[in-house]
């Protein structure tokens, strides 16, 4: 509900074109670990993936060092 409010959307510059490597990306809570997966998968060996420093451990743990 949060990323229909247009101060929200402008903050993340969700509908702003921007440097694919930049993007943000706003899944349901029930896929954030299937998709951090697949997107992981994709990760080229230089390619980097940030995430919170407050983020489970779970979560943590699918990124590749």
């Amino acid at each position: 509900k949060r990323l229909l409010d247009p101060a929200v959307r402008d903050h993340l510059e969700l509908d702003s074109p921007s440097k694919p490597e930049l993007t943000i990306q706003c899944f349901p809570y029930e896929s954030v670990y299937t998709e951090l997966q697949a997107v992981c998968a994709a990760l080229a060996p230089k390619d980097k993936m940030w995430i919170c420093d407050k983020a489970s451990c779970a979560l943590t743990q699918v990124i590749p060092k």
